[in-house]
């Protein structure tokens, strides 16, 4: 049986400290067999797999600092996979992380296409990072999405970051997810969004 099987296994008991053991060998094993042979595309798929497994394992249990680095680790290998780029930038917004926020944002930029949601969370999470700027990126980017782009994304990891905006920043970000998680269409975004800048004024 496979590390990642038992992993799974121990995550099913609840048994933390053998999870995450068992990730960590997994993660160790596939990083040599990848760097034996860089032209192996299985292996180099595993190795992204596992940096997945571990970053999302260590960031939804609010283990920030690991996560960060596996992130580090992760964009070592794969400094153009834009889930890490923009699971890290976002990281770095939770934990206040301005410098490592802004080389993330420099180097997810030159990637962005509008047939990706990722063309318009990261505007939403710019936005976040100083709201002073305003949000008229971000309806942008929204406007010249692709019609047929579904915004798949857990907003729920960024709430820290929204928690530390004054009132009408996080009031704006909540319409922004509703509007992203399809409980708004976009004229009902904008109607609110007007509403709201009246309503603070």
């Amino acid at each position: 049986m496979s590390f990642e099987r038992l992993a799974d296994i121990y995550l099913q008991l609840g048994d933390k400290g053998k999870t995450l053991g068992c990730y960590q060998k997994t993660l160790n094993i596939r990083e040599q067999l990848a760097r034996k042979d860089s032209q192996d595309s299985k292996a180099q798929q595993d190795l992204l797999s596992i940096f997945q497994v571990l970053s999302l394992y260590f960031y939804g249990h609010k283990n920030y600092t690991e996560a960060a680095k596996i992130y580090a680790r992760a964009l070592a290998k794969f400094p153009n996979d834009l889930n890490f780029l923009s699971n890290d930038m976002e990281l770095a917004l939770v934990q206040n992380d301005d410098l490592r926020f802004q080389q993330r944002l420099k180097s997810i930029l030159p990637l962005l296409k509008s047939d990706n949601h990722y063309y318009a969370i990261i505007p939403f999470v710019s936005y976040l990072s100083n709201s002073q700027q305003g949000y008229q990126a971000v309806i942008e980017a929204i406007e010249k999405l692709d019609k047929e782009v579904k915004v798949n994304w857990v907003f729920s990891d960024i709430q820290p970051a929204i928690k530390r905006q004054n009132q009408k920043t996080q009031e704006t970000a909540q319409l922004f997810i509703d509007y992203f998680e399809q409980r708004l269409d976009l004229k009902e975004l904008k109607t609110k969004l007007a509403a709201l800048e009246i309503e603070k004024k």
